[in-house]
């Protein structure tokens, strides 16, 4: 089970960081995606801020058994999945979300076995 959430913490920060860092910068891209969801772009820099937060939270935590990077791990992942829902709300009202929707859902699901594991 260690193994599996160090997998886990891995992919989540890889992830979490990338989209966090994209929204950070508010390129062309993520301000279209920001218009079309109704997320003003300081809401959507804070989303985006949070998810970097979050990723590098699981970095940290990769080899956490005990301990503060433990209660790391699970706050990363208590972060993670506040920040996706309202984002995979906005974006599985859209018609053409459908496809990002599941991944944010996977993301969710990610996060939330890691952060079961964590705990028991």
């Amino acid at each position: 089970m260690l193994q599996l959430a160090g997998l886990l913490s891995v992919a989540l920060g890889v992830v979490l960081a990338t989209i966090g860092v994209q929204r950070i910068i508010f390129n062309e891209a993520m301000a279209d995606a920001a218009a079309r969801l109704s997320f003003s772009k300081k809401a959507f820099v804070v989303l985006g801020s949070l998810q970097t937060l979050a990723g590098i939270g699981f970095f940290a935590s990769i080899h956490a058994h005990r301990g503060g990077l433990r209660t790391l791990s699970e706050v990363a992942a208590v972060l993670c999945l506040l920040v996706i829902a309202p984002e995979l709300v906005a974006w599985s009202k859209e018609a053409k979300g459908r496809k990002i929707s599941l991944g944010l859902l996977a993301i969710a699901v990610a996060a939330l076995v890691l952060l079961l594991i964590r705990l028991f």
